[in-house]
């Protein structure tokens, strides 16, 4: 969920607006790792007397929304107190999370006023409906990753899938997504499916014509739009391989050198792991 600037038919303290004068309302967010999760502890920052006397009064309350877009984990915590520590699991969260805090009302609120308001709503009430919007704090974002991630081989940002086709058709690459994902109609994956548990040899020939390939289509995406894609997993892995050249995946990186190069830095120069292979088969073949 991401703050968007809207018109609201009540006062909201908020920075976006000036619907009070001398108040504000945010809030501190420190975001530690431990053990298979993440712990959020959060500090809502209020300065309005009126508003703090309804928290007291249990009247309204303090809320942060979480949402992890990539997991499509979201979550709401509600807090009486200023602070408010959560955990977050591991299985929920991954790239970018997303922290935004409110003021809400807990009941339905008969003729709310506050006397920092605006001269637009002097000697004005609002009926408020349970639920409401009263406050709105800074959206916050992090980036996070899990333990124990294998993000230094390339199996582990692929994934090879069939498309219920028989006609002919060109391999298909997808790059929104956690994974890189490459489609094939059902002959040519039923022919892949056959390489998977084959010998080193074979594996580096299919993967010089398959991965190959599609991490130079990565990078002339890359060229294209890089903001676009620095949050999925596939992308850190990626800067992972090419931490072993002294290389890091920015900007600069995708503009100055080739995909061509880059592609092949990433599988360690794959055509010379498939030449090498095709040398080892002729060679068993030679020996039968």
């Amino acid at each position: 969920m991401d703050i968007k600037y809207k018109l609201y038919p009540h006062p909201v303290l908020w920075d976006k607006v000036d619907d009070y004068n001398n108040s504000y309302f945010d809030c501190d967010i420190e975001l530690k790792r431990d053990i298979k999760k993440f712990i959020l502890k959060v500090n809502f920052k209020l300065n309005n007397k009126e508003l703090e006397e309804m928290i007291e009064k249990n009247l309204i309350e303090f809320v942060l929304h979480i949402e992890s877009p990539m997991t499509s984990y979201r979550i709401l915590k509600k807090s009486l107190s200023r602070e408010l520590q959560v955990s977050l699991s591991d299985e929920n969260i991954l790239g970018r999370i997303s922290l935004c805090p409110f003021i809400v009302a807990k009941q339905e609120l008969k003729n709310f006023y506050n006397s920092d308001w605006n001269e637009d709503y002097k000697d004005t009430t609002f009926e408020i409906s349970k639920g409401t919007i009263l406050a709105i704090g800074t959206q916050q974002t992090f980036t996070v990753d899990k333990e124990n991630e294998d993000l230094s081989s390339i199996p582990s940002i692929f994934t090879i899938y069939k498309k219920e086709t028989t006609e002919e058709m060109p391999v298909e690459v997808e790059i929104n997504s956690d994974k890189v994902r490459i489609g094939m109609n059902i002959s040519d994956y039923d022919k892949y499916a056959l390489t998977k548990y084959s010998t080193e040899e074979i594996v580096n020939i299919v993967n010089s014509f398959l991965i190959y390939p599609a991490l130079i289509f990565i990078f002339e995406r890359l060229k294209e739009n890089f903001n676009e894609y620095s949050e999925y997993r596939w992308f850190k892995a990626m800067n992972v391989m090419l931490n072993k050249y002294s290389m890091k995946l920015d900007e600069d990186l995708v503009t100055s050198k080739s995909s061509l190069e880059l592609a092949q830095k990433i599988m360690s120069f794959p055509v010379s792991k498939a030449f090498l292979g095709i040398g080892s088969l002729e060679e068993v073949e030679e020996q039968k």
